[in-house]
């Protein structure tokens, strides 16, 4: 189970958030995670960490998604997708 992940966001115009995500059920084994965030949407001058977001549903944005091993040093896995995942310039797998 990753104890440290983060789901960054952006928009292709140099507007970018990044945000924890948590991990609710896992295998035991470590094969798999399940992994959630809920954001609440306001303004982009208002934007905190882990709370808030400026992004709506159905907004073109990229994201980037990296999960941590346990120890919050190594990177276990990453995923990008979205509009323009290949502008984010990463060797993560693209999910879309």
């Amino acid at each position: 189970m990753g104890e440290l992940s983060n789901w960054a966001l952006h928009d292709g115009n140099g507007y970018s958030e990044v945000h924890p995500v948590q991990s609710y059920d896992y295998s035991e084994a470590g094969y798999w995670d399940n992994l959630y965030a809920e954001l609440e949407i306001v303004d982009a001058a208002d934007v905190s960490e882990g709370e808030s977001t400026a992004f709506v549903c159905g907004d073109p944005m990229s994201w980037h998604l990296v999960v941590y091993e346990v120890d919050g040093e190594a990177e276990a896995d990453c995923r990008v997708g979205g509009e323009d995942p290949e502008s984010l310039s990463t060797d993560c797998e693209i999910w879309n």
